[in-house]
């Protein structure tokens, strides 16, 4: 009789570790993907609207060179990868969407940065005036003006505003005092609101009792403003020594606080939007992957 026959033989089999399952890697993959897609933008979001690239713009602009390298890291190591044979889809695809925050994250912060906060911080380091006499008072004394208040029965004097064409429109005009006054350093500006250039409506000066002045900071403008001006001298007769421009409005405090409330909400929906615009690629691409094994 042989060996083990009529035996019974338990034969124990070690089962090798479950591997990690497909689904559970392409989740954190995915979740990572996301994090360092939206992060970037972020970041860049952060640091290139702050008040620090107003104030320290080197320092800015350092962090953003740092930042700037992670993307760079991440198209070498997949080319890298490419080359090897080992490429991973999903971290070709979050290098792209890397690089994507970031330029996108420049693009977006410097319109807010510009068109919003740059102004408001401007005017924070300049001083307020109330009751200014533009008969009185002269345009070098007033060179450290942001805000300003005119007194009661300051006007314009539309029949000596003047436009100066060069592609916009460059409307003056002057802002006088009550009583007559041969000197004009004040004018109130703006661009494509005076017709041929006789018509000033710009800013609030249909709105009656408007007494306020914005000081106009963009000095690619003011060349031409400059212009306007000297034209209205030759043409009008009128003294100017040291003009100074403001935007004729009601309230300019409450119009840099509107811009900046508008600043600040264009912020937070780009940063929630791209948010949202992120999971939305990363899930796409998730589906469309694993709709490609099928």
């Amino acid at each position: 009789m042989k060996a083990g026959v009529g035996t019974s033989e338990k034969i124990v089999r070690k089962e090798a570790p479950a591997a990690p399952s497909h689904n559970k890697t392409n989740a954190i993959s995915a979740v990572l993907s996301l994090l360092a897609t939206w992060g970037s933008f972020a970041t860049v979001m952060v640091v290139m609207s702050s008040h620090m690239r107003y104030s320290s713009p080197v320092l800015a602009w350092i962090i953003f060179a740092v930042v700037c390298m992670v993307p760079v890291a991440c198209v070498v190591l997949a080319v890298r990868t490419y080359k090897r044979g080992h490429a991973s889809y999903w971290f070709e695809f979050s290098t792209f969407t890397i690089t994507a925050g970031v330029v996108l994250g420049l693009l977006v912060a410097s319109m807010v940065f510009h068109f919003n906060f740059l102004h408001t911080w401007e005017m924070s380091t300049l001083q307020r005036y109330t009751r200014v006499d533009p008969a009185v008072a002269q345009g070098r004394s007033m060179v450290d003006a942001g805000v300003v208040e005119f007194v009661n029965g300051t006007h314009l004097d539309h029949s000596r505003s003047m436009g100066f064409k060069n592609v916009d429109m460059y409307c003056v005009v002057p802002i006088v005092a009550p009583a007559a006054h041969t000197l004009t350093d004040f004018w109130a500006v703006g661009m494509n609101c005076c017709g041929d250039g006789s018509d000033f409506e710009c800013g609030d000066t249909k709105k009656p009792g408007t007494l306020g002045g914005l000081r106009v900071l963009e000095d690619e403008h003011s060349p031409f403003y400059d212009l306007a001006v000297e034209q209205a001298e030759g043409k009008y007769g009128v003294e100017v020594r040291d003009p100074v421009f403001f935007y004729w409005t009601q309230g300019g405090d409450q119009l840099l606080q509107s811009s900046w409330d508008h600043g600040s909400h264009l912020w937070w929906r780009f940063l929630l939007g791209y948010l949202f615009l992120s999971a939305a690629g990363v899930s796409v691409f998730w589906a469309s992957h694993i709709k490609s094994k099928d």
